[in-house]
């Protein structure tokens, strides 16, 4: 039995359309590709993470405009610390946005060596554990 062929465009709408944020890495570390649903979780990043930049330039872009997280240190801390992890996928983590919300990040390597990021909203699940954690205490 024949596979069927995939085409560029129908893997581009299909990641379109998903409701998680996706950046697709090459092996040398330089974006690919970003769907709308990583923009709408982050704004600031809509001229910066552009196909080609690599994912250290989208980094520091992220601590220059205020994305990095303050209890994981200052910017070049953060810088760092977010370096390490995207180097070494398979760690899970979650990330504060300026904007209140919370995102979820899983990263995995491609078998070609390129690294793929999904991008969850969690928000609304870490209210409801901030809340149950406050009317525990």
């Amino acid at each position: 039995m024949e596979e069927p062929k995939i085409s560029a465009s129908f893997l581009l709408d299909a990641f379109a359309s998903i409701g998680e944020g996706v950046l697709v890495f090459d092996r040398d570390d330089r974006l690919l590709f970003a769907n709308r649903r990583f923009f709408e979780l982050y704004p600031q990043l809509h001229d910066a993470a552009v196909a080609g930049a690599s994912f250290e330039q989208i980094l520091r872009q992220a601590a220059a405009r205020g994305l990095a997280e303050p209890e994981r240190g200052s910017g070049e801390e953060w810088v760092n610390w977010r370096l390490d992890v995207f180097r070494n996928p398979g760690q899970i983590t979650e990330h504060r946005r300026p904007d209140g919300g919370w995102t979820l990040v899983n990263q995995k390597r491609t078998a070609g060596g390129g690294t793929v990021v999904v991008l969850t909203d969690i928000t609304e699940l870490k209210r409801q554990e901030i809340e149950t954690k406050k009317q525990a205490a």
